[in-house]
């Protein structure tokens, strides 16, 4: 949940199993999730322990895209090899500038 953009591949399942081992979910699972899917979503699956499905994970804005298991590794190369051929400063201000504008709501 800490990736700046998720991609997943059509058969993942996404989970938080630390209610299960009778622990609490670590900063991962109890203040990013909240973050990406909202309070509702992100309190069913810490609470329950229910694994959700990429494609649910998509609905919900937990991934940003979905893809086949076999174009994963492609999909993402591409998506990668396209941001690293823009200009570093100005992706550094654009990130931050996005992380400092969530600190400010």
């Amino acid at each position: 949940m800490c990736c700046d953009i998720r991609v997943a591949s059509e058969d993942a399942k996404f989970g938080v199993p630390e209610m299960g081992l009778g622990i609490i979910p670590a900063a991962g699972g109890s203040q990013t999730i909240p973050r990406i899917v909202g309070r509702g979503y992100a309190m069913e699956m810490l609470l329950s322990g229910r694994w959700i499905s990429a494609a649910e994970a998509k609905k919900i804005k937990m991934i940003n895209r979905v893809v086949p298991r076999t174009e994963l590794l492609p999909v993402v190369e591409k998506l990668a090899d396209m941001i690293r051929g823009y200009d570093k400063m100005a992706l550094e201000f654009a990130k931050q500038a996005v992380v400092d504008g969530l600190d400010l709501l």
